[in-house]
């Protein structure tokens, strides 16, 4: 069977006999010529940079071994099949599978978004290749995985970002670094980012789970092949408590600078707004992704003296906090503006 690069090269020749014939217009020729080069070369790059799953799992051992990580325990989410542990011999994995499996003794069955029977701190590192895409609540899943990975630990997800549609069984979303890096907030991230280097890859599907299989005919194979955009997003994060205390703090500060910044829009003098902001914000809770909750005096976080509101606002800056884009939210939830 003729492969892509060869069929490319076979219109490039047909293209050159149709000029020599006078056939065809020398500038529409050129174009052509351009577009079919740029289309092989690309598909002959997929080939000499290796395979994308070779490829991930380089890049995650190496970041095990950036976070100091050389044996333990690994969970992947997913079935053990095409799983990285026959080559990770240092490592004992488990596999949360929504599918038990009588051929494997090391298959925990469970949903990601509702393993509460998983202890927590259990793994030193989990990861995933393309399963995300197929979690329906994507954000209840990071909830339970950061909770069962222990501190230190590290987080590493690939997901696509621009794939064919392939329902296993449903295909719900599609990932940007950052929608990783926001559902795994509470993590220390080191690394949020695309690979596209096999983006013009022809992708056909294969033979059991085929371009057109799932999505139908709009998906089908044509003149210019499969599936011509293939981006993945990869995460790598570190479950990191001082991190997490860190992003807290910033949370916390910038509620008052968010706040006074309204009320001293509204041309209230520094002095009186403080003293505004100090009352408010008493009966308000913050977490570590800036999301605000009503509750009692008794247990608010954001108990700051006079002094200290004064001193965040007056050291406001670039380096320390500045009003933010839910400054208007906050405003509107406290009720402040």
């Amino acid at each position: 069977m003729s492969t892509p690069t060869n069929k490319i090269k076979t219109h490039l020749d047909s293209l050159t006999a149709a000029l020599s014939k006078d056939t065809l217009d020398k500038a529409d020729f050129n174009e052509l010529k351009e577009w079919l080069q740029a289309l092989r070369t690309s598909e002959l790059r997929d080939a000499r940079e290796g395979n994308f799953r070779d490829h991930l799992m380089d890049d995650f051992k190496a970041s095990l071994a950036a976070a100091g990580i050389h044996e333990g325990k690994i969970c992947e989410i997913g079935g053990p099949y095409n799983s990285f542990a026959d080559k990770m011999p240092d490592f004992d994995f488990e596999f949360l599978s929504l599918y038990p499996d009588k051929n494997y003794d090391n298959i925990i069955v469970a949903d990601a978004t509702q393993c509460d029977y998983v202890p927590s701190d259990t793994y030193d590192a989990i990861y995933s290749v393309s399963v995300f895409e197929h979690i329906s609540k994507p954000w209840k899943a990071a909830e339970h995985l950061t909770r069962i990975l222990k501190p230190g630990g590290l987080m590493y997800h690939a997901a696509p970002f621009s794939y064919f549609y392939h329902g296993a069984p449903a295909d719900f979303w599609r990932f940007t670094p950052d929608a990783l890096e926001t559902i795994f907030s509470s993590l220390r991230t080191e690394k949020a980012e695309f690979f596209g280097r096999n983006r013009r890859r022809d992708n056909r599907g294969s033979d059991m789970n085929r371009v057109d299989r799932d999505g139908g005919p709009l998906f089908a194979v044509d003149a210019f092949g499969g599936w011509r955009e293939n981006w993945y997003s990869i995460y790598a994060g570190i479950k990191d408590a001082d991190h997490l205390a860190g992003k807290l703090e910033t949370a916390r500060k910038q509620v008052v600078v968010n706040l006074m910044k309204i009320t001293t829009m509204q041309g209230i003098p520094d002095a009186e707004a403080i003293r505004k902001v100090h009352s408010v914000i008493q009966e308000y809770s913050v977490n570590h992704d800036q999301e605000l909750t009503k509750v009692s005096k008794a247990s608010s976080n954001l108990k700051f003296t006079l002094k200290e509101l004064k001193t965040i606002w007056s050291t406001r800056s670039k380096k320390t906090v500045m009003p933010s884009y839910n400054r208007f939210t906050m405003a509107r939830f406290t009720g402040i503006s």
